[in-house]
């Protein structure tokens, strides 16, 4: 994962965030429009999580909730992360790779659609059920 982390972290493209600035600059109100479907993403997010015996918090901004794994689950998030990834094919990120050493968090990002959050959650739920 840490491969694949380093391939992809850093800046959007410029433009892109030439244009999100002029958005925000502007009267438009699409970034309060964001805001509303990253808040609902993360209502369905945290509840499913906590439902599974995660703990997380409501989040006060961002895009990606970060939850610890449930008291039953005898793995770190890493160990976790990529049974997930190499079972069920989703990816999840391991506090591991931000640097909290033998972390049970994981972070979940929110930029996906619901529908496909959704599924993930299932997958999520499967993997829980099948690993327990």
């Amino acid at each position: 994962i840490v491969k694949y982390k380093n391939q992809i972290d850093y800046g959007p493209f410029a433009p892109l965030q030439l244009a999100a600035s002029h958005i925000l600059d502007s009267d438009s109100d699409f970034h309060l429009k964001a805001c509303e479907v990253y808040k609902k993403r993360a209502a369905l997010v945290i509840e499913e999580l906590l439902a599974m015996g995660f703990e997380c918090g409501k989040p006060r901004a961002g895009c990606a909730i970060w939850a610890s794994l449930p008291n039953r689950v005898q793995m770190s998030s890493y160990e976790f992360c990529a049974s997930l990834l190499s079972t069920k094919h989703v990816a999840l990120q391991p506090g591991e790779i931000f640097g909290l050493k033998d972390s049970r968090y994981l972070r979940i990002s929110l930029t996906e659609s619901e529908q496909n959050i959704s599924k993930v959650l299932n997958l999520l739920k499967e993997f829980l059920f099948e690993l327990l």
